[in-house]
């Protein structure tokens, strides 16, 4: 529709939820930032965990807390899966399509940081081990080595090479995974409102794909950090132990990821001109810069963690002061967050969506528009 102006002149307007958005955008919010705070806390209890004499021992026995991580952590969710499905079954038979558009956008939420506390503490504790292999010793639970060692070029390559193995199969993972999620979305639209109002439910295979990309993207952004901090002890560039050398390598490493994603960003435009693999190519350069993304926030988190611990470290109640620092940070930083950077990421995924949509109409219009005609038909 179109609304006229005070010079008569025609704008083009349309309806928008503004209460769904801003509900969508602190749930979305909320679950993000207490997924990942659930992500480190697992982080901390794997690697408490290895750091016991017996798990310490090799290798192989400090992979054993990565594992019992999970088991315990897919117990907890399927047992808060229980708990929610009566109250959405109530809220579906109570309120029936707008329960169920409730009940998925919920489910969607509950899901995804699920997945995100999952993919943080295996991705961390995988890279514990893998630190562990290939250099022989155990780091602790901050991921720092005690004390520092430089390490020999053949073992920092050989670091290098295993995150380059875990982005490849990441990519492969994730257009695994999109690809069942295109072909589920093709489904759900070809449903009757009747069969769709239902509990929805993921099944465990489909939940340990996504968790096994997502730990692979990550396990990339850690071997990336702690392989570029053994290459700086390795050139001895910086002290990478201070505060001054933690920032700079923070920001050394975002302006690399910066150019890193317009470069990738440029060659995604060029891709999508051409018409063989272009789909493939996108989705790959994708997966790339969402890793990216991921090393630029780990860095900056073992920044801002390096910061507090300094300052609390000189107050009389070290613990107190920690917390009330995070607090200070969380109070300034999220709200900015959600207004700017989430809405924009989420507006940019109803777009993915919409186009994803078109794309299904076009090809079942153009299927219908050239079926072939058999003779019978012709007479």
């Amino acid at each position: 529709s179109v609304w006229l102006d005070q010079h008569n002149i025609e704008v083009p307007v349309r309806k928008e939820r503004h209460n769904l958005r801003r509900a969508q955008r602190w749930m979305r919010c909320w679950a993000m930032l207490l997924a990942h705070m659930s992500g480190f806390a697992a982080i901390n209890a794997g690697a408490r965990l290895q750091a016991v004499e017996v798990f310490a021992s090799s290798p192989g026995m400090a992979l054993l807390p990565a594992i019992i991580n999970q088991v315990v952590l897919q117990i907890f969710f399927k047992l808060s899966s229980m708990a929610r499905s009566k109250s959405m079954e109530d809220c579906i038979k109570n309120q029936e399509s707008s329960g169920h558009f409730k009940v998925k956008l919920c489910h969607e939420a509950v899901v995804e940081a699920e997945n995100d506390v999952s993919s943080l503490s295996l991705s961390f504790l995988s890279v514990q081990v893998i630190r562990f292999i290939i250099s022989g010793i155990m780091p602790n639970e901050e991921g720092e080595e005690e004390p520092l060692v430089a390490h020999s070029w053949i073992h920092i390559a050989t670091f290098f090479g295993i995150g380059l193995m875990a982005m490849i199969l990441a990519i492969v993972m994730a257009m695994k995974c999109t690809s069942e999620e295109e072909g589920e979305d093709e489904e759900t639209h070809d449903k009757t409102p009747k069969k769709a109002h239902k509990v929805p439910d993921e099944p465990l295979s489909e939940r340990l794909g996504m968790i096994i990309s997502n730990s692979l993207a990550m396990a990339f952004a850690w071997i990336l950090l702690f392989g570029t901090k053994w290459t700086l002890i390795k050139v001895e560039f910086l002290n990478i132990e201070s505060m001054m050398g933690q920032i700079v390598h923070a920001l050394g490493l975002s302006i690399f990821c910066g150019l890193a994603v317009f470069l990738l960003d440029s060659v995604d435009d060029t891709v999508r001109e051409t018409k063989g693999g272009a789909e493939a190519a996108s989705k790959a350069i994708r997966v790339i810069i969402q890793a990216i993304a991921i090393l630029v926030g780990f860095s900056w988190e073992h920044c801002f963690d390096a910061a507090v611990a300094d300052v609390a470290f000189i107050t009389p109640h070290k613990r107190l002061s920690k917390f009330l620092l995070g607090c200070f940070v969380c109070v300034f930083l999220v709200p900015a967050w959600r207004r700017h950077i989430l809405t924009k990421v989420m507006a940019y995924e109803e777009l993915k969506k919409q186009k994803r949509h078109f794309n299904q109409q076009k090809k079942k219009r153009n299927s219908r528009e050239y079926q072939p005609v058999s003779s019978a038909e012709r007479k």
